[in-house]
């Protein structure tokens, strides 16, 4: 498998040489190293091997060195598509993460496929690499953290869903499928001014911003943090159908699959 950087008359500049299938993009860094997602294929994947599963991440020097190597997905763990490489090296991946049918449906999720013994909502972690093999999952945001239902009073965060827009409906966009993929999300990217991150979700058909200044207890929560929410959207865009501020007729987004923050000089 190889990395081929090139220039627009499509002249080959350089080239890298892997041992393993790409997960998603890979990122030239300002240094003219490279940090290459690739696929982890050691365990059964959560989702049933469907869409780009990732979670080791090598980061080559120009000459192809490895500088570092880790890994992460595990069989409670699987990271996917896109990556974010922070100015300090850090690396901000999106991940499934498996939730027990049983849990779902004591947060008030109603609709879930005969047959599945889990469901896999998504989840940001952000990771230090430590050399090779070693890593360290230094700070994290979960969806499931961040949910509201107005099916069952006797179950967790039961409120009205256009109230609180800040949260996830439960059962927006059942998860239907043979595997349990809810919310799916697709990219990553980070602005370092604000402190924010922006992640996209196909299934939802929306955009999400979230803040990466809280700690990983306050990102479970609904305080803390330089804007005070915790880990609640900051704020969300593109179908507002999820949270009954709308209908189908006012949607914006379907299965978007890409988001970035743009330069703040840019008009």
């Amino acid at each position: 498998h190889t990395t081929f950087l090139m220039d627009n008359n499509q002249n080959v500049i350089n080239t890298w040489l892997h041992d393993c299938k790409p997960a998603s993009i890979p990122y030239l860094m300002p240094d003219s190293s490279l940090v290459y997602p690739c696929k982890e294929t050691s365990f059964t994947p959560l989702n049933g091997g469907n869409g780009p599963l990732g979670g080791r991440v090598v980061r080559y020097s120009w000459e192809g060195e490895i500088m570092w190597d880790f890994n992460v997905a595990s069989s409670t763990m699987q990271p996917h598509h896109d990556i974010e490489v922070l100015d300090n090296g850090n690396i901000l991946m999106l991940a499934y993460e498996k939730v027990s049918v049983e849990e779902a449906q004591s947060f008030g999720m109603e609709s879930i496929n005969e047959g599945l013994e889990y469901i896999i909502p998504c989840k940001v972690i952000e990771v230090l690499p430590d050399g090779i093999g070693g890593e360290e999952i230094v700070w994290e945001w979960r969806f499931w953290d961040h949910l509201i239902q107005e099916v069952d009073p006797s179950k967790p965060n039961f409120g009205l869903i256009s109230d609180h827009p800040e949260r996830l409906d439960v059962n927006v966009r059942p998860p239907t499928s043979s595997n349990g993929d809810w919310i799916h999300t697709n990219a990553i990217d980070y602005n370092q001014e604000l402190d924010l991150i922006v992640i996209s979700s196909r299934r939802t058909g929306e955009i999400y911003i979230i803040d990466h200044s809280t700690t990983t207890e306050e990102a479970t929560s609904s305080e803390g943090g330089s804007y005070g929410l915790g880990g609640d959207f900051l704020y969300r865009w593109g179908n507002p159908s999820n949270y009954n501020l709308g209908t189908d007729d006012n949607n914006l987004l379907l299965n978007p699959h890409g988001v970035n923050w743009i330069n703040s000089s840019y008009p």
